[in-house]
C-alpha cells in the first residue's frame, strides 16, 4: 500500500512540475513571438536531477519561412545568482537544417554532392562565471553536424565583468573599456573531421579542376617554404603540424597556453602568425 502512495505521490508531483514548467515556458514564448515563431510537443522536468528536457522544437524566425527542428533541447544545470546564469549546462540535440530551404540554399548543390542532405547539428555548451574572481570558464562549447565534423572549444578568460559589460550595452566606450580588461588564461580549440575535408577530396576528384586537391598542393608548398625560413621552434612545430592536417585530414587541436594571461587589447599589436603564437605559446597536437 505504501509502495503505491508513493508511486502514485511521485506521479502527481512530477506531473505538476512539469505544468508549472510549462507555463514558465509558454510566457517565455510569447514574449519572442513578435521575432520568431516557436512550438513544442512535449516537456518534462526531473526534479531530483533538476534536469528540463522539451522534445520536438519547432523555431522559424517571421519574415521567414526557414523552419528548424529541434529534436531535443536539454537543460542540465541552471544555477542562477543574482539573476545571472553562474553555471550552465545545456544541450541541443539535432538541430535539422535541410539543404533546401534559404539557410543553406546557395551550398546545396555543393552539399548534394558530397552526399548530405539532411543536416542535424547537435550544440553543447557549459560554462562556469565567478563573480568574485571575475573568470569566465566554457568547459565545453560544441558543434556537431553528424557525419560530417566537430568543432570543440575550452576557453578560460580572466577580468571578465558581467556587470560592466551589460552596463555598457548602451555606451560603447563603456563596453570597449570592459573589454580591454579581459583576458586569455588557456584555450583549445579541437576539429574532428568525419567526413567533410574527405568527402571533399573525392568529389572534387570527378571534376577536371580539382580546387582542393589545388589547395593542398599550394598550401602545403607555401608551408614548406616558411618552415625551411623559419628558426623559431615552436612555430616551426606549428607549421608542420598545420601541413600534415591538411595532407591527411583527421582531428587536430589548437591549443593555447600563454605563460600568463593575456589581455585582448594585445591583439591590437601583433603583426604577424609568428606573434601570435609566441604571445599564446600556441602548439598544435594531431
Amino acid at each position: 500500500m505504501m509502495m503505491v502512495f508513493l508511486f502514485f505521490g511521485y506521479y502527481y508531483l512530477q506531473k505538476h512540475i512539469d505544468n508549472r514548467f510549462r507555463q514558465k515556458l509558454d510566457k517565455a514564448i510569447s514574449e519572442i513571438n513578435p521575432y520568431a515563431s516557436v512550438a513544442y510537443e512535449n516537456v518534462h522536468v526531473n526534479f531530483i536531477g533538476r534536469k528540463v528536457k522539451i522534445d520536438n522544437i519547432y523555431f522559424m524566425p517571421v519574415g521567414t519561412q526557414e523552419k528548424i527542428k529541434i529534436d531535443e533541447f536539454i537543460i542540465n544545470r541552471c544555477d542562477v545568482e543574482n539573476n545571472l546564469p553562474v553555471r550552465t549546462h545545456f544541450e541541443i540535440r539535432g538541430a535539422h537544417l535541410f539543404s533546401d530551404k534559404a539557410l543553406l540554399k546557395s551550398a546545396a548543390p555543393y552539399l548534394l554532392d558530397m552526399g548530405y542532405s539532411d543536416i542535424a547539428v547537435n550544440v553543447e555548451l557549459a560554462y562556469t562565471f565567478d563573480s568574485n574572481r571575475n573568470e569566465f570558464f566554457i568547459q565545453n562549447l560544441t558543434f556537431e553536424a553528424s557525419g560530417i565534423g566537430k568543432f570543440r572549444l575550452m576557453l578560460n578568460l580572466k577580468g571578465f565583468d558581467v556587470i560592466k559589460i551589460f552596463s555598457g550595452i548602451e555606451d560603447i566606450s563603456y563596453l570597449t573599456a570592459a573589454f580591454t580588461q579581459i583576458s586569455i588564461d588557456k584555450a583549445r580549440l579541437t576539429y574532428d573531421d568525419y567526413s567533410f575535408l574527405k568527402r571533399l577530396v573525392r568529389s572534387d576528384q570527378s571534376h577536371e579542376i580539382q580546387p582542393y586537391i589545388f589547395f593542398v598542393n599550394e598550401a602545403s608548398r607555401g608551408i614548406d617554404h616558411a618552415i625551411e625560413k623559419e628558426e623559431n621552434m615552436r612555430t616551426k612545430s606549428v607549421l608542420i603540424s598545420l601541413r600534415n592536417f591538411i595532407a591527411a585530414p583527421d582531428k587536430i587541436s589548437i591549443v593555447a597556453n600563454p605563460v600568463q594571461p593575456v589581455p585582448l587589447a594585445r591583439f591590437i599589436w601583433i603583426k604577424n602568425l609568428k606573434d601570435l603564437i609566441e604571445l599564446l605559446q600556441i602548439k598544435i597536437e594531431i
